[in-house]
């Protein structure tokens, strides 16, 4: 008879886009003011005096970035999995870039630029045309730019240049699209065009919304018989046109070079660069560019006009998925020991609850970027609201159907030790810029909280809340304009044992050391110390990291 496993269970919540700020205007969570972040109330629901609350840095050196970047839902996600700091794939990149000599003889690089001289086909350069340092940096772009002119200034370059708005300034793009100008005529490149352009929220989408991409796409085709497709003849005076119309960076309609007019921009045998390095909101597009069987996804116009089209798709690291890339610029190591693996590897059962929006987060990232899934891990996805421009229409998103499945799991006694669970409603409300939708988020998030303390304490279950990056709690800039993007800002930490737990001397300890735990990445080992698994086993699993 297989021996019962008599680990502890453990909940832990990651609220997304929920940091701390001591400023009080703009600060959606300070006037929503949640019970959680108010010890005695806190204490009062959970009738437990042995709570631990802590802030922890989840930005810069803290998370694998460089200093001064915040941090995102990626990073963050990767950190609580991963138990150490992981440098991330903007770093990485940046210092691959940084000597420009090496860079410049990146093998991918090289066979695409050979390929294209060869074949005299066309190179389109596609990704998010921002320095937010999210899913992308215009440092890239201009490194790849810098070294195309260099290798082979003949070769004809499309650029498709996807408008943030969203982890910059709402109308940054104005500015940087003059800037790119620029740099084109200085550097004298007559053979690379700016020859489409459109909102992330068309190009960058990641919840099936399959007509979304259909635009992006046919603006990056740009063949004549894109009907209906919006083009441009200046590009100034188009983004102007937009934003007249409300239309800023993210929601800028995507559209095409009339320049171009006649000919289409991405044909047959073409190589494309897609100089995103965060995945998730590259998926979608680059299936279709690469997987003929998405193409299906799309209507019957845009399918025709990719029939029979084959791409050479390169990416700047591995997007996986229905992603056939045929190269990757920079590989980048992935961890395959972390706190998930570590906890399926002692056959601990785990759950993973989240909505479509973030639900990669809540399985692969945590998983420090494997898709794979574990031995004993379930996954519960709840489809998120399709079709809708921005959450601020729908504050509460699907969070009550999340806590529904959490509880249902809390009551019925489930074999599963471990539960993952996030809350999207901070990050993707705060993103829509609306600071009284943003406020009644918070509170809809803090009622359904409430709930769970209760439950938990009532079936004496470790509940760990935490968040993976700041956003919500800094809704304007220092101008009063509205800031939409994520924050430097520390997140954070709240442990509300069980009574096992903390009567354990894992407990002790850990109420001895916490003021040692600084960075996001602390939170693995609280879960295996609630778990009452060995810290020093966890430490040395991670240490035997093939990476290492």
């Amino acid at each position: 008879m297989k021996k019962k496993n008599k680990t502890q269970k453990t909940i832990l919540i990651i609220l997304d886009g929920f940091g701390l700020s001591k400023e009080k205007s703009g600060n959606s969570i300070y006037y929503a003011r949640p019970f959680f972040l108010d010890s005695q109330k806190l204490s009062k629901i959970g009738r437990n005096t042995s709570i631990i609350t802590k802030k922890l840095f989840a930005a810069g050196r803290w998370v694998g970035l460089p200093d001064g970047q915040p941090g995102n839902s990626e990073v963050g996600h990767l950190h609580i999995g991963a138990g150490r700091i992981i440098e991330q794939k903007l770093a990485f990149i940046n210092q691959k870039i940084l000597d420009f000599e090496n860079f410049k003889k990146n093998p991918e690089l090289v066979k695409i630029i050979n390929r294209c001289q060869r074949q005299k086909n066309n190179l389109n350069l596609i990704g998010l045309f921002s320095d937010g340092g999210i899913h992308s940096h215009l440092n890239h772009l201009y490194a790849i730019l810098k070294a195309i002119t260099i290798l082979s200034p003949e070769i004809q370059v499309y650029l498709h240049l996807i408008l943030d708005g969203r982890d910059t300034k709402k109308d940054a793009a104005k500015e940087e699209i003059k800037k790119i100008q620029k740099f084109l005529h200085k550097s004298n490149q007559q053979n690379i065009k700016i020859a489409s352009i459109g909102g992330r929220y068309f190009a960058m989408d990641r919840n099936q919304n399959w007509s979304r991409i259909e635009k992006a796409l046919r603006a990056m085709v740009g063949s004549d018989k894109t009907n209906n497709t919006e083009k441009f003849s200046s590009l100034d005076d188009y983004i102007q046109q937009e934003y007249s119309r409300e239309h800023y960076d993210e929601f800028v309609t995507p559209a095409w070079n009339t320049e171009l007019f006649g000919k289409q921009i991405i044909k047959n045998e073409d190589s494309v660069i897609f100089f995103n390095f965060r995945a998730d909101r590259a998926r979608q597009l680059g299936s279709i560019l690469s997987n003929p069987k998405y193409r299906k996804k799309v209507s019957i116009e845009s399918t025709q006009i990719l029939e029979g089209i084959k791409l050479h798709l390169s990416t700047f690291v591995k997007y996986e998925g229905e992603v056939k890339e045929e190269g990757v610029l920079f590989p980048y190591p992935i961890p395959k020991h972390n706190l998930a693996s570590f906890i399926a590897e002692k056959e601990i059962k785990q759950i993973r609850i989240a909505e479509t929006e973030k639900f990669a987060h809540v399985t692969y990232f945590i998983n420090t970027g494997n898709n794979k899934l574990l031995k004993g891990e379930e996954r519960i996805m709840i489809p998120s609201d399709k079709n809708v421009s921005d959450f601020r229409k729908k504050p509460a998103m699907k969070a009550v159907e999340i806590v529904h499945a959490l509880i249902k799991i809390i009551n019925d006694n489930k074999e599963s030790k471990v539960t993952f669970v996030n809350l999207a409603n901070c990050d993707m409300v705060g993103h829509s810029g609306d600071f009284l939708s943003t406020i009644k988020t918070i509170r809809i998030v803090s009622e359904l909280l409430k709930i769970v303390v209760e439950k938990t304490q009532k079936k004496d279950i470790t509940l760990v809340i935490t968040a993976d990056h700041g956003n919500s709690e800094k809704m304007f800039n220092e101008d009063k304009s509205i800031n939409k993007s994520h924050t430097g800002y520390p997140v954070p930490l709240i442990v509300i044992p069980s009574m096992k737990f903390s009567s354990s001397n894992s407990f002790k300890k850990l109420r001895r050391n916490i003021e040692k735990e600084e960075g996001l990445s602390s939170v693995a080992k609280i879960i295996v110390a609630s778990l009452g698994l060995k810290e020093e086993d966890f430490e040395n699993y991670l240490k035997a990291d093939p990476i290492n």
